[in-house]
């Protein structure tokens, strides 16, 4: 029998599972409690595919073919997984073949994207209820940088200085005359960001 483990994959933060003829030969620590097992003795045995979640299996083979094609490790790709209790998670994996005697041994390093994938959803959704409420708006309204140039606006914004969208995302508040001196513009901007 062939030891698959090392010192420095034991140790590792990211999840690493290696699997050799579709079962799990390999796995360290961070394997196991990214996939609620007990320990490391609970995946070893497994069938691989069980840790990818079903909605994801069906780009299991063009992964593998990717693997075998460049058997380096391949750039993170994102997937679902399945913790042993069948919950999904997201996660990122990488990949690597490597030739042991005459198998062929898959090196996967996992990440656990869970709360960066919620915090994006949070943030895609939030930022659309930003632009349902400025489309909304029957006053004009303005995102703008430090800079003071114009990041988003909405329709009425558009309606009332005489500008398409597109335009006025090219310019910046000091180029909009909006019939008011620049010192007074200044000053008002100052009484805004305080």
């Amino acid at each position: 029998a062939v030891e698959y483990g090392c010192p420095t994959l034991v140790i590792l933060p990211d999840a690493v599972v290696a699997h050799c003829n579709g079962k799990i030969v390999f796995c360290n620590i961070a394997a196991a409690r990214l996939f609620g097992a007990s320990s490391t003795a609970d995946l070893i045995g497994l069938d691989a595919d069980l840790l990818i979640h079903e909605t994801d299996r069906h780009s299991l083979d063009r992964r593998r073919q990717e693997v075998e094609d460049e058997p380096d490790f391949l750039e993170f790709e994102t997937r679902q997984f399945a913790r042993l209790n069948g919950e999904q998670f997201s996660g990122e994996a990488s990949a690597s073949l490597w030739q042991v005697e005459n198998d062929k041994l898959y090196l996967v390093i996992i990440r656990d994207v869970t709360e960066r994938a919620v915090a994006e959803k949070a943030f895609w959704q939030s930022d659309q209820k930003l632009h349902a409420i400025m489309e909304g708006a029957i006053d004009g309204m303005f995102i703008t940088d430090e800079n003071e140039r114009f990041l988003d606006v909405n329709r009425a914004a558009c309606e009332t200085l005489g500008y398409s969208r597109e335009e006025l995302l090219k310019l910046s508040v000091p180029d909009v005359e909006v019939g008011v001196g620049e010192e007074e513009l200044e000053l008002h901007l100052e009484e805004i960001n305080q």
